[in-house]
C-alpha cells in the first residue's frame, strides 16, 4: 500500500492540549519516571493496550492469525525531549492475513484517517502480534516501517501475546532501529504508576513455533497419528497439484490459447481465489513451523496478490508465473 509522501508534523506542548487527563499526568514527566527520562518515549494508554491484546488473543486462538492495527493519539515536547501518548487502538482487518502475515488493508486506512480526523488524533504507533514467535521485525516488517510509519512522531511495536515479550522498532536517519522506551500509563487515573506491558523490559526475542507453547487456553493438540500423516500427505500433494495447474493455466494465457472469454475483473477475481485456496493449503500444513522457514513463502503469495490488484494484472501475468514457480519449487520439507 503506497500513502504518499508525508507532511512534517511538529510536536505540540502539554498547555495546547484540551484534554485535562493528559495534562494532570505529563504536566512534569521527571515524576513518571524513577531514572533519567528517554530523549524519545512512548506511553499507551492502558485501555488502547488491551484494546489491541484482545483482538491479537482472538484472532489467534481462533484463527491461528496475526493481528494488527494503528494506535492513535498526540506527539508532544517538553523540557526533557519529544514522546508519544497512544490513546485508541484501531484494528485492521485486511483479507491476506494469514499465520505468518497481518494486513491493513485500504478499506481499514480510510475508516482509521477519518477516526483520526474526527478525533484531532495522529497515527503514532502500528502494531501487531507474532504469537508464539517471539518479538523481532521480520524483513517485511521493517520494509513497511521505512516506507508508511517512518515519520518522527511514529514508531512500530511488535508483541508475542502468547510468550507476553514485546519491542519497539523506530527510524532514524532512513534506518530501523530496536526502540524500548514503551510504558503503559492509565489516563483515567494518573495516581498509578507508569509501568511496562507485561511488566516487564521489552527484548527481541525469536522462538520456533510450537504447538503447545500457549497459555491462551488453546485445545491441546494430541500426539500425530498415521492417519494425521497421511492427511498431512495428502495436504502437500494438493498444494502442488493446484500451484501446477494455476502454472498450466498461466502459460495457456501467455501463449493465447487460452479459449475462456471471461472479463478482466473475472479473471482477476479467479486469481485471487487461488491464490486464497494456496495460502489456505500452505496454513494448515506449514502453520506450525518455524517462521523463517515459511515467511518466503507468504511473502511470495503477497506479492503475487499485490500484482493482481494493482490494476496491470494482464500486464503482470508473465512476473506472477515466475512468482508460482519459486513458490513451487521453495516449498518447505
Amino acid at each position: 500500500m503506497i500513502i504518499g509522501k508525508k507532511s512534517v508534523v511538529e510536536p505540540c506542548s502539554i498547555a495546547e492540549i484540551n484534554n485535562e487527563r493528559i495534562k494532570d499526568l505529563f504536566s512534569d514527566r521527571s515524576l513518571l519516571h524513577a531514572n533519567s527520562i528517554p530523549e524519545f518515549s512512548i506511553y499507551i494508554d492502558e485501555p488502547a493496550w488491551n484494546t489491541f491484546l484482545k483482538r491479537a488473543n482472538n484472532e489467534y486462538t481462533i484463527h491461528n492469525n496475526e493481528a494488527s492495527g494503528i494506535i492513535l493519539g498526540h506527539y508532544f515536547s517538553d523540557r526533557f525531549g519529544k514522546f508519544i501518548v497512544g490513546i485508541h487502538f484501531e484494528a485492521g482487518y485486511g483479507q491476506g492475513t494469514s499465520s505468518v502475515f497481518c494486513e491493513i488493508s485500504i478499506q481499514d486506512q480510510i475508516r482509521i484517517l477519518q477516526k483520526a480526523k474526527d478525533h484531532n488524533f495522529l497515527q503514532i504507533i502500528w502494531i501487531h502480534s507474532h504469537p508464539t514467535f517471539g518479538a523481532f521485525f521480520s524483513t517485511v516488517d521493517y520494509r513497511t516501517l521505512k516506507s508508511m510509519y517512518y515519520a518522527p512522531h511514529q514508531a512500530g511495536i511488535v508483541v508475542d501475546n502468547v510468550n507476553q515479550e514485546y519491542l519497539g522498532f523506530k527510524v532514524r536517519n532512513n534506518n530501523a532501529y530496536d526502540f524500548k522506551e514503551i510504558f503503559l500509563v492509565s489516563l483515567n487515573d494518573p495516581t498509578l504508576s507508569v509501568t511496562r506491558p507485561f511488566g516487564k523490559n521489552p527484548d527481541k526475542i525469536f522462538y520456533a513455533r510450537k504447538k503447545e507453547s500457549s497459555n491462551l487456553n488453546k485445545t491441546k493438540v494430541p500426539p500425530v497419528s498415521l492417519k494425521d500423516k497421511r492427511n498431512e500427505k495428502i495436504k502437500g500433494e494438493e498444494i502442488l497439484s493446484l500451484l501446477s495447474q494455476a502454472i498450466d493455466d498461466l502459460k495457456l494465457v501467455l501463449n493465447g490459447r487460452d479459449k475462456k472469454n471471461d472479463s478482466p475483473d473475472q479473471n482477476m477475481q479467479s486469481w485471487e481465489m487461488k491464490i486464497k485456496e494456496i495460502e489456505h493449503l500452505l496454513n494448515e500444513k506449514y502453520g506450525e513451523k518455524s517462521y523463517k522457514s515459511v515467511a518466503p513463502c507468504f511473502a511470495r503469495l503477497n506479492e503475487m496478490r499485490v500484482m493482481i490488484n494493482e490494476g496491470a494484472f494482464p500486464e503482470s501475468q508473465a512476473s506472477l508465473l515466475d512468482k508460482m514457480k519459486e513458490l513451487l519449487n521453495n516449498l518447505p520439507g
